[in-house]
C-alpha cells in the first residue's frame, strides 16, 4: 500500500505531502516521530529548495529502513547532518533533509 502512495506522489512535494509522508513512513517502521519543523528554504545552484529537520526515535535497523525510503521520495534530493544518539536505552536520529522544487 505504502509503495503505491509513493509512486502517486507527484513532485515537488508541497510542506503537507512531505510531513504527511514522513509521519506515516515514521508509523509503518515502527518508529517515533519527535519532531520535524521547517529550517529554511534556499536556492541551490539556481533551483529552490525547503530543509526540514527530523528527530525520531526507535530501533537502529528500523531507522535504517526508513531512510531508504525517505531518499526514494520525489525531489528529495539531500540527506544531510545525520546523527544517531543514545540515550537511555533509546536511539534518537536527527538529520536534515532538503527537497528540491522546480
Amino acid at each position: 500500500m505504502y509503495e503505491k502512495a509513493i509512486k502517486k506522489l507527484k513532485a515537488p512535494l508541497d510542506d503537507n505531502q512531505l510531513i504527511t509522508t514522513i509521519t506515516l513512513l515514521c508509523q509503518k517502521n515502527h518508529l517515533q516521530l519527535i519532531h520535524i519543523e521547517p529550517k529554511k528554504t534556499s536556492n541551490r545552484l539556481g533551483n529552490p529548495s525547503k530543509q526540514f529537520n527530523l528527530f525520531i526515535q526507535g530501533n537502529f535497523l528500523n531507522m535504517i529502513t526508513f531512510l531508504k525510503k525517505v531518499l526514494r521520495l520525489p525531489h528529495l534530493l539531500v540527506l544531510s547532518q545525520l546523527q544517531i544518539q543514545k540515550k537511555n536505552d533509546e536511539l534518537t536520529l536527527q538529520c536534515t533533509i532538503e527537497v528540491f522544487h522546480d
